[in-house]
């Protein structure tokens, strides 16, 4: 199963950190006074300052998996039952990491690169198609304190997708065939909303997050059993290609 093949080696390294991340509860701070007596501390504290665990300013670094849908929908064959095999140019399944900058809990920069790819459906006991990307993002968030060390952040930021590259790999009657059209390098744009939970003892962080992009491939080349052909020579629906869309995605991060 190519999705199994795809998320296991990436959640085996993840899904371990939310045991660290939330495992231990804030605890109350016992104090005695000049009696003697044993009491609790009480003082006026800033929002800031009620949040002992919350980054103040400082880098993170984060990785995540994603998965979403959009762009066009391409047909590309059918199947020996009579069902169409399409697929999809925006969306998708990917995974990426990040690096950004937090000043004060109030808004972030973050940097990152990653690697998505679509696939064909229905799948096919002898033939592949994939539409594949590697997306160089820049976001800027505002965040929104919610309650304790939780946060609601909205923003956008610009996009460079990079390698972008429709194959084809098909077995039809003891013939091979293959088919590979290479997109120009394109300039996009995204916004997004996230939810991220600081944990309350380390710097661990949780976020479940949705972005939605806008960007167009345009194609430069096109290549067949080892011949290059003119982008003219391919179907006029794989020339210029939308290839944004929504991505759901859940990452865990690390403030320094």
């Amino acid at each position: 199963n190519r999705f199994a093949s795809f998320i296991i080696p990436f959640l085996s390294v993840f899904l371990c950190i939310p045991a660290l991340t939330f495992g231990q509860a804030m605890q109350a701070e016992a104090w005695s006074g000049s009696s003697g007596e044993l009491g609790y501390s009480l003082e006026h504290r800033s929002l800031s300052d009620s949040l002992p665990n919350r980054p103040t300013s400082g880098l993170k670094i984060n990785g995540s998996f994603l998965f979403g849908a959009g762009g066009d929908k391409l047909s590309v064959g059918e199947t020996t039952e009579g069902d169409e095999i399409t697929i999809c140019t925006g969306g998708g399944f990917g995974m990426a990491a990040s690096l950004g900058y937090n000043f004060f809990s109030r808004a972030d920069l973050e940097v990152s690169a990653g690697f998505r790819v679509n696939w064909n459906r229905p799948e096919c006991d002898n033939g592949d198609w994939t539409f594949s990307r590697v997306p160089l993002l820049a976001t800027a968030r505002y965040w929104i304190p919610t309650k304790n060390n939780a946060f609601v952040k909205l923003g956008g930021g610009a996009g460079y997708y990079t390698n972008v590259k429709y194959e084809m790999d098909v077995d039809l009657g003891g013939s091979h065939q293959e088919e590979t059209i290479e997109y120009d390098n394109a300039p996009g744009f995204h916004v997004v909303g996230e939810y991220e939970i600081i944990g309350p003892a380390k710097p661990f962080s949780f976020t479940l997050g949705v972005r939605y992009s806008f960007v167009t491939y345009t194609a430069n080349a096109a290549y067949s059993q080892g011949t290059t052909y003119s982008v003219n020579d391919i179907r006029s629906d794989f020339r210029e290609l939308k290839g944004g869309g929504f991505h759901f995605y859940f990452g865990f991060g690390y403030y320094f």
